[in-house]
C-alpha cells in the first residue's frame, strides 16, 4: 500500500512538473537576451502561429524606458539612444542641428561622420563626409579625424546616438546632427548620389 502510494505521488509530481512545462499544448518558451534567459511574470505563447512575449521584461532589459498609458490603451517605449539625445538636449550638450553644423563644415572647423548603411549613403550623401557604417565603427576609429570636431548622423538619430557615445568615450568630441540628411538638405547642404 505504501509503495503504491509513493508512485501514486511520483506520477502526480511528474504530471505536474509535464503540465507546468506546456502552454496551449506548446512547450514552455524561453527567452535569451544575449545569451542570459530572462526572468519574466508573463508566459510567452504561441497564438494563430506567432509568438507573443512580454514587452516590459525586453525593454527594461534592453535598457528601455517603457510606459502604459491606460486612457489611450498605448504603450511608449523610449530607446536607450532617445533617452541619451533627450538628456544631452536638455544641458545642451552632444546635440547640434544642421543649421549649426553647415558653417563650421564649410569652414573646415569640423567633420561629418556618417554612420548610415552603404544603401542609404550611396541613395544620397553628404559631400566630402565620412561614411563608417554603424556596425564597422569601433573597427574603423583609426579612420576617424580627431583634430576637429566631428557632426554624426544617421536615418533616425539612434545610431548616431550610440557612435556618439562610442566616440565621446574614445575621447573624441562628437556631436549627434539631428534629424540628419534631411535637416541638412533644409539647411541648404550640399548633397550627391553614387554613381556606378
Amino acid at each position: 500500500m505504501k509503495r503504491k502510494t509513493m508512485t501514486a505521488i511520483a506520477i502526480l509530481i511528474a504530471l505536474l512538473f509535464l503540465v507546468s512545462t506546456v502552454v496551449r499544448g506548446e512547450t514552455l518558451i524561453r527567452i535569451f537576451l544575449d545569451g542570459t534567459e530572462l526572468d519574466t511574470d508573463v508566459t510567452p505563447v504561441i497564438v494563430d502561429g506567432r509568438t507573443l512575449v512580454p514587452l516590459r521584461v525586453i525593454s527594461e532589459n534592453l535598457g528601455a524606458a517603457i510606459q502604459w498609458n491606460g486612457e489611450t490603451r498605448t504603450v511608449d517605449i523610449t530607446s536607450p539612444s532617445r533617452q541619451f539625445m533627450n538628456g544631452y538636449r536638455e544641458q545642451q550638450m552632444y546635440v547640434k542641428s544642421a543649421e549649426e553644423v553647415k558653417p563650421l563644415f564649410e569652414s573646415a572647423e569640423m567633420n561629418i561622420l556618417d554612420v548610415r548603411p552603404l544603401a542609404a549613403y550611396e541613395s544620397s550623401f553628404i559631400v566630402d563626409s565620412i561614411h563608417i557604417p554603424m556596425p564597422e565603427l569601433l573597427d574603423r576609429m583609426a579612420e576617424i579625424p580627431v583634430d576637429e570636431p566631428l557632426a554624426v548622423f544617421c536615418s533616425k538619430n539612434i545610431n548616431a546616438a550610440y557612435a556618439v557615445m562610442l566616440l565621446n568615450m574614445a575621447g573624441v568630441e562628437a556631436y549627434l546632427m539631428e534629424d540628419g540628411l534631411d535637416a541638412w538638405k533644409e539647411a541648404g547642404g550640399l548633397t550627391s548620389t553614387c554613381r556606378r
